[in-house]
């Protein structure tokens, strides 16, 4: 008897695991992208004199470049289609800013994530277009020196204090720390669980309430 109720409760295990599974939200439920390819030739961009490039990015879903150009009067965010012989100026950084780096939204074709820097902070910032005008705001922004910006191409699910599953892409760089050396740090596109993922022990962070 004992035998027939264990194998009853297993033949049960394997529904039970699957109603639940579909029950919760995944990471791994989101499609993959679409990557377009390359132009099948060269193709190239003259910049105006005084001009150079800080970082650039082709977007997942075509053939259109996102530059960061430096000029005499600043910087500023352009976008260029291959193979056309001008890229626009889509947003012009305010004087005293610094643009260092910028990586696309996985899945938002006009969103993307900048690396800046001012007199006084570093900051990562989001950039979507609304309306017609480009909008940036906030994600993180910190006093330490922070270098690179890339963001994976594949969803996170974190739970917050009040156990509410939330999923989103995660933006990783890196960050001076105090004494020289560099720690890898990473923070949610919406700005929260900023946390060291590689680097000395006497800087890793902990998010109380908070699972992953």
């Amino acid at each position: 008897m004992k035998n027939a109720k264990a194998l009853v409760l297993l033949a049960l295990l394997p529904a039970f695991a699957f109603s639940k599974e579909k029950t919760e939200p995944s990471p791994f439920d989101t499609p993959e992208r679409v990557v377009v390819a390359s132009p099948g030739g060269a193709v190239s961009l003259a910049l105006e004199p005084g001009e150079s490039v800080v970082d650039y990015e082709v977007s997942p879903a075509g053939s259109l470049v996102a530059l960061e150009v430096r000029s005499p009067s600043g910087y500023d965010l352009r976008f260029w289609r291959m193979g056309e012989p001008s890229a626009p100026v889509a947003w012009k950084a305010p004087a005293g800013t610094t643009l260092k780096g910028l990586t696309w939204h996985p899945l938002k074709e006009r969103t993307l994530f900048l690396l800046s820097a001012s007199a006084t902070e570093h900051r990562i910032l989001r950039l979507e277009e609304k309306g017609g005008a480009w909008t940036p705001a906030v994600v993180l922004k910190s006093p330490k020196t922070l270098r690179r910006i890339i963001i994976g191409p594949r969803p996170s699910l974190y739970s917050t204090p009040k156990g509410e599953l939330v999923t989103e892409y995660r933006i990783t760089y890196g960050a001076a720390l105090r004494g020289g050396g560099w720690s890898i740090r990473s923070v949610t596109e919406s700005g929260v669980r900023d946390v060291q993922i590689a680097g000395p022990n006497a800087t890793m962070d902990t998010v109380a309430g908070e699972g992953e």
